[in-house]
Protein backbone atom coordinates (compact mmCIF):
# COMPACT_ATOMS: atom_id res chain seq x y z
CA UNK A 1 0.00 0.00 0.00
CA UNK A 2 1.56 3.59 -0.91
CA UNK A 3 2.12 6.49 0.94
CA UNK A 4 -0.60 8.00 -1.04
CA UNK A 5 -3.20 5.67 -0.44
CA UNK A 6 -2.69 5.34 3.25
CA UNK A 7 -3.08 9.31 3.48
CA UNK A 8 -6.11 8.71 1.51
CA UNK A 9 -7.12 7.05 4.05
CA UNK A 10 -6.56 9.16 6.78
CA UNK A 11 -8.63 11.51 4.82
CA UNK A 12 -11.41 9.47 5.47
CA UNK A 13 -11.00 9.14 8.92
CA UNK A 14 -10.22 13.16 9.61
CA UNK A 15 -14.08 13.41 7.44
CA UNK A 16 -15.43 10.59 9.83
CA UNK A 17 -14.68 12.00 13.31
CA UNK A 18 -15.55 15.44 11.98
CA UNK A 19 -12.42 17.41 12.56
CA UNK A 20 -11.20 18.18 8.95
CA UNK A 21 -11.09 21.74 7.83
CA UNK A 22 -8.63 21.10 4.53
CA UNK A 23 -7.21 19.04 2.06
CA UNK A 24 -4.57 19.78 0.36
CA UNK A 25 -3.24 17.17 -2.74
CA UNK A 26 -0.07 18.83 -3.84
CA UNK A 27 1.93 19.89 -0.76
CA UNK A 28 5.08 20.39 -2.42
CA UNK A 29 7.60 19.14 0.20
CA UNK A 30 10.24 19.26 -2.35
CA UNK A 31 10.56 23.18 -2.39
CA UNK A 32 10.93 23.50 1.39
CA UNK A 33 13.98 25.60 2.24
CA UNK A 34 14.50 23.95 5.05
CA UNK A 35 17.96 25.79 6.20
CA UNK A 36 15.59 29.02 5.75
CA UNK A 37 13.37 28.38 8.21
CA UNK A 38 15.26 26.57 11.09
CA UNK A 39 16.08 29.55 13.20
CA UNK A 40 12.63 31.06 12.70
CA UNK A 41 10.57 31.06 15.88
CA UNK A 42 7.97 28.86 16.08
CA UNK A 43 5.24 31.15 15.21
CA UNK A 44 6.95 31.95 11.87
CA UNK A 45 7.51 28.45 11.00
CA UNK A 46 4.36 27.90 11.46
CA UNK A 47 2.95 30.98 9.05
CA UNK A 48 5.46 30.03 6.65
CA UNK A 49 4.10 26.09 6.49
CA UNK A 50 0.69 27.29 6.07
CA UNK A 51 1.02 30.35 3.54
CA UNK A 52 3.29 28.10 1.61
CA UNK A 53 0.56 24.89 1.95
CA UNK A 54 3.51 22.81 3.29
CA UNK A 55 0.72 20.30 4.38
CA UNK A 56 -1.85 17.60 3.52
CA UNK A 57 -4.69 18.41 5.82
CA UNK A 58 -5.67 21.26 8.03
CA UNK A 59 -7.97 20.62 10.98
CA UNK A 60 -10.72 22.88 12.23
CA UNK A 61 -8.81 24.75 14.89
CA UNK A 62 -5.64 25.45 12.57
CA UNK A 63 -3.33 22.94 13.48
CA UNK A 64 -1.77 21.05 10.34
CA UNK A 65 -0.84 17.26 9.74
CA UNK A 66 1.94 16.50 7.16
CA UNK A 67 3.34 13.29 5.73
CA UNK A 68 6.90 13.19 3.99
CA UNK A 69 8.61 10.32 2.27
CA UNK A 70 12.17 11.32 2.02
CA UNK A 71 12.98 7.35 1.06
CA UNK A 72 15.62 6.43 -1.30
CA UNK A 73 16.16 3.41 -3.48
CA UNK A 74 17.98 1.82 -0.36
CA UNK A 75 16.67 3.57 2.79
CA UNK A 76 13.19 4.42 4.02
CA UNK A 77 13.01 7.82 6.07
CA UNK A 78 9.44 8.69 6.71
CA UNK A 79 8.12 11.84 9.07
CA UNK A 80 4.55 12.73 10.12
CA UNK A 81 3.97 15.83 11.87
CA UNK A 82 0.87 17.49 13.69
CA UNK A 83 1.46 21.16 13.76
CA UNK A 84 -0.33 22.76 16.89
CA UNK A 85 -1.74 25.75 15.73
CA UNK A 86 -0.02 28.80 18.04
CA UNK A 87 -2.84 30.99 17.46
CA UNK A 88 -6.51 31.18 18.76
CA UNK A 89 -9.05 32.05 16.41
CA UNK A 90 -12.45 32.95 16.35
CA UNK A 91 -14.92 29.50 16.31
CA UNK A 92 -17.13 28.90 13.28
CA UNK A 93 -19.93 29.29 15.47
CA UNK A 94 -18.88 33.00 15.91
CA UNK A 95 -17.98 33.72 12.58
CA UNK A 96 -21.16 32.48 10.99
CA UNK A 97 -23.72 34.17 13.28
CA UNK A 98 -22.24 37.04 10.98
CA UNK A 99 -24.28 35.85 8.40
CA UNK A 100 -27.66 36.66 7.97
CA UNK A 101 -29.25 33.18 7.34
CA UNK A 102 -30.31 34.35 3.70
CA UNK A 103 -27.09 35.73 2.79
CA UNK A 104 -27.06 34.49 -0.91
CA UNK A 105 -28.41 30.93 -0.61
CA UNK A 106 -24.94 30.55 0.53
CA UNK A 107 -24.65 26.87 2.61
CA UNK A 108 -22.54 25.36 5.72
CA UNK A 109 -19.93 24.08 3.45
CA UNK A 110 -19.24 26.71 1.34
CA UNK A 111 -19.66 29.10 4.51
CA UNK A 112 -16.77 27.07 6.06
CA UNK A 113 -14.75 27.59 3.51
CA UNK A 114 -15.18 31.26 4.15
CA UNK A 115 -14.44 30.87 7.81
CA UNK A 116 -10.86 28.87 6.70
CA UNK A 117 -9.60 31.90 4.87
CA UNK A 118 -11.20 35.10 6.71
CA UNK A 119 -11.66 33.79 10.21
CA UNK A 120 -9.92 36.09 13.10
CA UNK A 121 -7.06 35.75 15.02
CA UNK A 122 -7.96 36.82 18.64
CA UNK A 123 -4.36 35.77 20.32
CA UNK A 124 -1.46 33.94 20.75
CA UNK A 125 -1.75 30.62 22.89
CA UNK A 126 0.24 29.76 25.86
CA UNK A 127 1.16 26.76 25.31
CA UNK A 128 1.67 24.78 22.05
CA UNK A 129 2.92 20.92 21.81
CA UNK A 130 3.70 20.10 18.14
CA UNK A 131 4.27 15.96 17.47
CA UNK A 132 6.46 14.55 15.02
CA UNK A 133 7.48 10.84 13.94
CA UNK A 134 10.28 10.04 12.19
CA UNK A 135 11.62 6.69 11.07
CA UNK A 136 14.90 6.67 10.19
CA UNK A 137 16.97 4.00 10.12
CA UNK A 138 20.03 5.10 8.29
CA UNK A 139 20.21 7.97 11.64
CA UNK A 140 20.25 4.81 14.47
CA UNK A 141 22.89 5.84 16.60
CA UNK A 142 23.03 3.38 19.36
CA UNK A 143 21.59 4.53 23.01
CA UNK A 144 20.87 7.86 21.64
CA UNK A 145 19.07 8.08 18.55
CA UNK A 146 16.22 5.84 18.13
CA UNK A 147 15.38 4.30 14.15
CA UNK A 148 11.89 4.89 14.80
CA UNK A 149 10.86 7.65 17.38
CA UNK A 150 8.67 10.70 17.93
CA UNK A 151 9.51 14.16 18.90
CA UNK A 152 7.34 15.93 21.85
CA UNK A 153 7.66 19.73 21.56
CA UNK A 154 9.59 22.13 19.76
CA UNK A 155 12.98 23.37 19.73
CA UNK A 156 14.29 19.71 22.34
CA UNK A 157 15.97 17.12 22.76
CA UNK A 158 12.95 14.58 23.23
CA UNK A 159 12.96 11.67 21.58
CA UNK A 160 10.95 9.11 22.48
CA UNK A 161 11.72 5.42 20.44
CA UNK A 162 8.99 3.02 18.70
CA UNK A 163 9.07 -0.11 18.85
CA UNK A 164 6.19 -0.28 16.51
CA UNK A 165 6.66 1.47 12.55
CA UNK A 166 3.73 4.49 12.62
CA UNK A 167 1.52 4.35 9.03
CA UNK A 168 -0.17 7.94 8.56
CA UNK A 169 -3.48 6.10 9.94
CA UNK A 170 -2.24 5.59 12.95
CA UNK A 171 -0.24 8.98 13.40
CA UNK A 172 -3.33 10.84 12.68
CA UNK A 173 -5.59 8.20 15.40
CA UNK A 174 -2.75 8.90 17.91
CA UNK A 175 -3.34 13.10 17.38
CA UNK A 176 -7.13 12.41 17.70
CA UNK A 177 -6.60 10.77 21.10
CA UNK A 178 -4.16 12.66 22.60
CA UNK A 179 -5.34 16.12 21.32
CA UNK A 180 -9.12 16.20 20.59
CA UNK A 181 -10.98 14.09 23.43
CA UNK A 182 -14.19 14.89 22.51
CA UNK A 183 -13.92 14.32 18.28
CA UNK A 184 -12.51 11.00 19.90
CA UNK A 185 -15.03 10.25 21.75
CA UNK A 186 -17.57 10.86 18.56
CA UNK A 187 -15.42 8.99 16.65
CA UNK A 188 -15.61 5.69 18.53
CA UNK A 189 -18.78 5.38 18.42
CA UNK A 190 -18.63 6.30 14.25
CA UNK A 191 -19.86 2.95 12.31
CA UNK A 192 -16.56 2.91 10.48
CA UNK A 193 -14.25 2.98 13.80
CA UNK A 194 -13.86 -0.61 13.85
CA UNK A 195 -12.44 -0.54 10.12
CA UNK A 196 -9.56 1.95 11.49
CA UNK A 197 -9.00 0.40 14.72
CA UNK A 198 -6.32 -1.80 13.40
CA UNK A 199 -4.04 0.84 12.62
CA UNK A 200 -4.02 1.93 16.15
CA UNK A 201 -1.72 -1.61 17.36
CA UNK A 202 -2.44 -4.26 15.67
CA UNK A 203 -1.98 -4.04 12.02
CA UNK A 204 1.85 -2.23 13.02
CA UNK A 205 4.85 -4.14 11.82
CA UNK A 206 7.70 -3.71 14.55
CA UNK A 207 10.68 -2.45 13.73
CA UNK A 208 13.82 -4.62 13.11
CA UNK A 209 16.19 -6.32 15.14
CA UNK A 210 18.70 -4.30 14.11
CA UNK A 211 17.32 -0.72 15.05
CA UNK A 212 17.83 -1.46 18.62
CA UNK A 213 20.69 -2.68 20.38
CA UNK A 214 21.13 -3.42 24.09
CA UNK A 215 21.83 -0.19 25.43
CA UNK A 216 18.40 0.67 23.92
CA UNK A 217 16.52 -1.89 26.76
CA UNK A 218 17.72 1.20 29.53
CA UNK A 219 15.03 3.66 28.10
CA UNK A 220 11.39 3.98 28.26
CA UNK A 221 9.63 3.34 24.91
CA UNK A 222 6.50 3.04 23.13
CA UNK A 223 5.29 -0.50 22.36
Amino acid sequence: MSLRAHINDTETILKCSGILDVTNPSPNYWSINVDAIRDLTYLDQFDHIRRNRYFDFALLDGALLQFVDNSTKTTEKLSFSYLDCPVVHDSFAEFAAEFPEDIFGIGEEELRSHYSEQRQVKGLRQAICPIRYDYAPDQYQCGLHPAAHIHFGHDNSIRVACKKLMKPQSFTLFILRQFYPDFWKNFLEHREFGKWSNFIRDSLAASQPFDFSDKDDHELRLE
